[in-house]
């Protein structure tokens, strides 16, 4: 965990049980913020927000989950995401994109055999 945050961060989370029994580092401080789902400005609301919305797509698109691929389907998600307010530049951006990529192949297992 303290590999990707900065020395002296604050780290702050919602106030449930498993995050107050973590024990951090001292150069770290744990801020907990209570929940409130009608407190418009507190962003674990947001984060809860964004995790449902996660969970809806990857239920909704791809009607489950696949350890292998977890982190392209999450990588899907992110992409659409980063780009809800500017449908109407989604096709010419994919079509750029895929001018300007290296292709990558992809690995299907063979699931009848």
């Amino acid at each position: 965990m303290y590999d990707n945050v900065k020395m002296n961060s604050v780290i702050t989370t919602d106030d449930f049980s498993s995050y107050r029994s973590q024990k951090l580092k001292k150069d770290y401080l744990h801020d907990f913020e209570n929940f409130n789902k009608d407190d418009e400005d507190s962003n674990v609301k947001w984060l809860h927000i964004l995790i449902s919305n996660a969970k809806a797509f990857l239920l909704g698109t791809f009607h489950g989950l696949d350890r292998i691929n977890l982190q392209s389907y999450l990588n899907e998600f992110c992409y659409r995401f980063n780009r809800r307010y500017i449908p109407y530049m989604m096709f010419e951006k994919l079509q750029n994109s895929m001018l300007i990529t290296t292709p990558v192949g992809y690995y299907c297992a063979d699931v009848m055999g």
